[in-house]
């Protein structure tokens, strides 16, 4: 997670309370004040399809924390949105951070975090890869109050192209899974330039989730999962 200035705008992010054949997800949010006075903070928690579940407003001392239970918001199954507004410009540094415990044990089977980000470009451009048996899960978080058709394009090394369009929820979410579908076509054992055009600028943020599962004692359970910005 690289470290970085304090934000002078909104920022939003992804929070999840999704099914596992095999254990649990916890998601908590951090957001820290780095600044030297006292900040206001208003932390709008919405599911899948942009509705609020939760508003929480809280008051962060200069260089001090708060944790939330994101996933606690949201139903089983469901992932969601969030977005943190403060008084203080430059003042909040916000990140998700998400646990997947084991259903045989009280062990973790792997962690991943994310960060909560102003809204990005019209165009943001990131990557796949599919070795390893990953899954590359696609999420795109509306930073917007109306719905938008947003385009993507795929460039494998081997000069194979894929493209799709798909609608995402006004202050939504929709994940789209890369190796799956077809009209993206991004088969297994690559790696390539993944891009997304919105309409505007300023109305998502997105990321690629690099997904590994292996089968331990017959169940299906996670080895690692790698979040990757688009910017």
């Amino acid at each position: 997670l690289p470290c970085r200035s304090g934000a002078s705008e909104d920022v939003f992010g992804m929070i999840t309370n999704e099914d596992l054949v095999c254990g649990e997800v916890l998601n908590w949010l951090e957001i820290a004040n780095v600044s030297s006075t006292t900040t206001a903070v208003t932390v709008t928690l919405r599911g899948p399809e942009g509705n609020p579940l939760q508003v929480i407003s809280d008051s962060i001392g200069p260089k001090a924390q708060r944790n939330y239970n994101a996933s606690a918001a949201l139903s089983q199954g469901e992932i969601g949105t969030v977005q943190v507004e403060s008084s203080t410009a430059g003042s909040v540094v916000a990140q998700s951070l998400v646990y997947i415990f084991d259903c045989d044990s009280v062990n973790i089977q792997t962690a991943y975090m994310t960060r909560l980000a102003p809204a990005g470009r019209q165009a943001q451009v990131g990557t796949g890869n599919t070795f390893l048996q990953m899954e590359n899960q696609l999420r795109i978080a509306s930073t917007i109050s109306f719905p938008s058709l947003v385009g993507i394009d795929i460039f494998s090394f081997l000069g194979e192209t894929g493209e799709g369009s798909f609608a995402v929820p006004g202050f939504g979410v929709s994940e789209i899974d890369l190796t799956l579908n077809p009209a993206l076509d991004f088969q297994a054992d690559r790696y390539g330039i993944l891009s997304i055009n919105t309409p505007v600028a300023g109305s998502s943020v997105s990321e690629v989730l690099r997904v590994r599962k292996k089968i331990e004692n017959g169940k299906e359970k996670y080895d690692f999962v790698l979040p990757t910005p688009l910017r």
